[in-house]
């Protein structure tokens, strides 16, 4: 009972946290939306990170709550097979903390959201690549097809 309590409080620190820092950037009514949005996916993210032996909960709740906030301004989420980005629990001065990065999913995301195309493909130790940069800037992949 006591350590649901506590999970309830500390879910509910992140909530006011998230909502918070959102109302600043982008008003409170799309924050209520977007915090609400993000809770799933997060929620989600959590359980898989639990199930590989990480605790996103002990993280402090202002990087929770940074990390929710971050989601919901992008439209980038973690968690899932696919992820856009990933939440990974790290020390920051001795605290812990929820740093939140984007994948290479999340980076071709944004890239498309803006108009770009991207092209991934894999570069083999016999393959010829370069990068030329400067005022005509190229780069070169030739596959070695052997």
């Amino acid at each position: 009972m006591l350590e649901s309590t506590a999970i309830a409080t500390y879910r509910s620190r992140i909530d006011v946290y998230a909502s918070e820092l959102l109302a600043k950037l982008v008003g409170s009514e799309a924050a209520a939306k977007a915090v609400g949005r993000v809770a799933i996916a997060f929620q989600a993210a959590a359980a898989a990170a639990a199930a590989a032996g990480l605790d996103l909960y002990a993280s402090s709740p202002q990087s929770v709550a940074n990390a929710i906030a971050l989601s919901a301004l992008t439209d980038l989420y973690p968690g899932g097979p696919f992820p856009d980005v990933y939440l990974t629990p790290r020390k920051l001065d001795g605290v812990p903390a929820l740093m939140w990065y984007l994948s290479y999913r999340g980076m071709r995301t944004l890239a498309q959201r803006n108009g770009w195309y991207v092209q991934a493909h894999t570069v083999h130790a016999d393959d010829e690549f370069r990068v030329d940069l400067g005022v005509s800037p190229q780069l070169v992949h030739r596959p070695a097809l052997t």
